[in-house]
């Protein structure tokens, strides 16, 4: 891999700002500083995870991908006002007055993004728990590619100027795809781990995936340019943190001796949009065990399970283990039993014409705006948006606020749409009041008709008249 850009992490700490930790030198001991769910602010000693942190990005961020990297820039935060900047030759504090001079957002869910000097940053709080993650460096990897790789400003890959289509599924959910989605997985990781069989291995994987893109392919388009860059992000993520790991990073046979170990199969069947992270991510371990050059395609959008299986003739038949169906199927059943109380109610409203649409507008900010995703991103028969349950929320604007309870929000091309029942609201004027047991609030609103004659209820002043 060549070598990347000048590396910089900025860490913000509970550590007072008086004086400079001195830089590890590059044969010290290491000392690992793992941070899981369970570990507390508290318990995080910041001066070994700086230093840490220091080693393990100089180590791994200049390997992971041909081409230039810009700067990588990752602010850890403990959202105090104190900081330390981590660069690959020293670790030292940051003044307050540095701090103030870089006004950072502070990720109230754990993470979000900002600006050191010239350079993108990706600010992180380590204190959130995060029961889902095993590693925090690996998170922070993932995150950054996005930013420095995917979307770096000098180059910007040409897969990411590509138009997308947004990533939803088929509601209810079905077992079959998520079946050959999770056997695809298992026979790429196969083949990553046992050599020795790896051609029959990925006959096995071209079959799951012609059998998926035969029998679901809107689902194949609609998840290509996901499994490309979340895919890469998740190769990028999980070989970086195993790079810091291993005494040489650059041997393909000690990353997969430490793959062997900590990658498994899919679990249940997963949420669907987590699938394109795992299979992307060993598919492009794969690439690099099979010595092929495969970067610059992906780059350009094609997957790394296309550039891995391309050439691969299909076996000429495979068989799910039963057990594993089963197991598919339950999730299924409990993912589709989650969603039913949230979505079904709304999705009968849609499809009557007689229901009106009441209309928000996306982009809403600020403190008192907030809503919970409790499931996929959905499609359904008959219904001309996209769709995902939330549990509850909040959402404030210029006419009125709306709180939303255990209800569907559908994504239309102006804004978030909720459908209403007979009984959920009330208009006089101008005035829309909702009282319904998933909606309640109050609200100035602009009444307009679709073209099936359907009245739609817009949040006023947050829209231009059509």
């Amino acid at each position: 891999m060549k070598a990347a850009l000048a590396l910089f992490i900025a860490v913000v700490t509970g550590l007072p700002t008086a004086n400079a930790a001195p830089a590890q030198p590059p044969d010290a001991p290491r000392t690992e500083t793992h941070i899981t769910s369970e570990v507390l602010q508290s318990d995080i000693d910041w001066d070994a995870l700086a230093i840490q942190w220091q080693r393990d990005a100089a180590k791994a961020w200049p390997r992971l991908w041909d081409g230039a990297l810009s700067p990588l820039v990752v602010i850890l935060t403990d959202q105090s006002n104190n900081a330390r900047l981590i660069t690959k030759e020293e670790t030292h504090a940051i003044s307050v007055r540095d701090l103030i001079e870089h006004p950072l957002p502070l990720p109230g869910d754990g993470l979000s993004y900002g600006h050191w000097d010239a350079n993108p940053a990706v600010v992180i709080d380590p204190t959130v728990p995060r029961p889902d993650i095993d590693s925090l460096f690996d998170l922070v990897v993932h995150e950054a590619f996005h930013m420095h790789v995917q979307f770096n400003p000098n180059y910007r890959w040409p897969a990411v100027m590509k138009p997308r289509l947004e990533v939803s599924f088929k509601y209810p959910m079905q077992v079959d795809p998520r079946l050959y989605r999770r056997m695809l997985h298992s026979s790429l990781l196969d083949a990553y781990v046992d050599v020795g069989n790896r051609p029959e291995h990925l006959a096995a994987a071209a079959w799951w995936q012609n059998v998926w893109a035969t029998n679901f392919p809107e689902e194949l388009a609609r998840t290509n340019s996901r499994d490309v860059l979340e895919g890469t992000a998740m190769y990028a993520g999980i070989l970086g943190e195993a790079m810091s790991k291993i005494d040489n990073p650059d041997s393909l046979q000690e990353r997969r001796a430490y793959f062997a170990n900590s990658l498994k199969p899919l679990a249940g069947c997963r949420q669907t949009g987590d699938e394109h992270y795992d299979i992307g991510g060993v598919a492009g371990l794969l690439l690099d065990d099979m010595r092929v050059d495969w970067m610059k395609r992906a780059e350009a959008g094609e997957t790394p399970v296309e550039i891995v299986l391309d050439g691969i003739a299909s076996s000429s038949g495979e068989q799910a283990p039963e057990h594993i169906r089963g197991t598919i199927a339950a999730c299924v059943e409990k993912l589709a039993s989650e969603a039913a109380p949230l979505v079904n109610k709304s999705l009968a409203n849609m499809r009557d014409p007689l229901s009106p649409i009441l209309e928000l507008p996306y982009g809403l900010g600020g403190a008192g705006n907030h809503f919970k995703v409790v499931t996929d991103t959905y499609r359904a028969d008959g219904i001309a948006y996209s769709f995902f349950g939330i549990r509850d929320g909040v959402f404030a604007t210029r006419a009125g606020t709306v709180a939303a309870t255990q209800t569907a929000l559908f994504s239309g091309a102006d804004g978030f749409l909720f459908s209403l029942g007979p009984a959920d609201f009330d208009v006089v004027g101008r005035q829309l009041t909702l009282h319904g047991a998933s909606l309640s609030g109050s609200l100035i609103v602009d009444t307009v008709h679709d073209s099936d004659g359907r009245v739609r209820y817009r949040a006023a002043g947050t829209h231009q008249a059509r």
